[in-house]
């Protein structure tokens, strides 16, 4: 069963929404995906407790992250939205494969700061 969706204009309206969404779900306490959904939540970098209180001091910024995802060969970043607080990542939106949305969980992970991704990417169904 292939299931198509296409959101033409309101595209950006929709992913907005749902990163808000996320967003607002993800503060204190990591969401991981339930039944059906392709969300991920990892640690970074070996994180621990210990470095966790110290996250907010060294945090690192959108514009970090999106740096790093964006030097990644081979990732299109063009319907990806990326959130950080304290430390946690959420990425939200969609890629052309799963390679792409794993080499951009990766390279958010790597970044210096960074505690967890949540990882809440979709492959985006072919036209």
């Amino acid at each position: 069963m292939r299931l198509s969706v296409s959101f033409g204009p309101f595209r950006a309206a929709v992913v907005m929404a749902v990163a808000c969404s996320t967003y607002a779900q993800s503060s204190a306490t990591q969401v991981s995906g339930g039944t059906g959904s392709p969300a991920t939540t990892t640690q970074a970098g070996g994180a621990n407790s210990a470095s966790d209180s110290h996250a907010s001091a060294r945090s690192p910024t959108v514009h970090q992250v999106r740096a790093a995802i964006s030097r990644t060969p081979g990732v299109d970043m063009s319907s990806m939205a990326v959130f950080v607080h304290d430390g946690r990542v959420t990425l939200v939106g969609s890629a052309h494969t799963q390679d792409q949305i794993d080499r951009a969980r990766a390279a958010a992970g790597n970044v210096t700061g960074v505690v967890s991704v949540d990882n809440r990417l979709f492959v985006k169904p072919e036209r």
